[in-house]
């Protein structure tokens, strides 16, 4: 009883290190317990339906048990599980546009159109997924940042907090982030579609 209450009481850090160099995978449970919750909320924000959440949040702890030994300590272990977090469920949406706006076409003819405003709606909604999909090619520090401020709606001053630089220095780095991410979305994306992603990083 006394080893396993030192164990929950043991940093991620600490863990991992036990897992990758003794073997004992056993102790995944412990990260697994700590970070349940967090992951099948980030899943349901953006899959948007309960039953895709549980199955992604349970392939995003067997990848993370398997890719542990790439984890590098440069982040903490929960930035880097929101990273795989985020990479399956934009994997998984990506799947699931192409699916429903293949059928498009059909779906508008059922719509009242006198309106732009379910056109708007449905190509924003694409526009919002190739720019977190985007984000992939940044290197991590600029895709961290961004993942920071727009999923997880850090504030400057919280950012500036976790970075541990002035607010000014964090807002440099926010912006060089944005063009990064504003140039490969001008290279890869139509250009009719750039005011909402300029909404969209605002």
């Amino acid at each position: 009883m006394k080893t396993k209450t030192i164990q929950h009481q043991m940093s991620d850090a600490a863990i991992i290190k036990l897992i990758v160099q003794e073997g004992k995978n056993e102790l995944f449970g412990i990260l697994y317990g700590r970070y349940y919750t967090k992951v099948l909320g980030k899943s349901r924000t953006l899959c948007k339906n309960e039953e895709d959440a549980l199955d992604m949040t349970q392939d995003i702890f067997t990848i993370a048990l398997s890719k542990l030994s790439t984890f590098e300590g440069r982040s903490s272990f929960s930035t880097w599980l929101y990273h795989i977090t985020f990479n399956h469920n934009i994997c998984f949406l990506r799947k699931k546009k192409k699916r429903k706006y293949s059928t498009l076409d059909d779906k508008i003819q059922l719509e009242d159109h006198s309106s732009s405003l379910y056109e708007d709606k449905v190509k924003k909604e694409a526009t919002i997924i190739d720019l977190f999909s985007l984000m992939e090619s940044l290197d991590f520090e600029n895709k961290a940042i961004l993942l920071l401020k727009y999923k997880e709606n850090k504030s400057i001053d919280e950012l500036a907090t976790l970075y541990n630089i002035k607010s000014s220095a964090l807002k440099m780095r926010l912006l060089r982030a944005r063009k990064k991410l504003l140039k490969l979305y001008q290279a890869n994306m139509s250009v009719d579609n750039e005011n909402i992603l300029i909404q969209a990083v605002a």
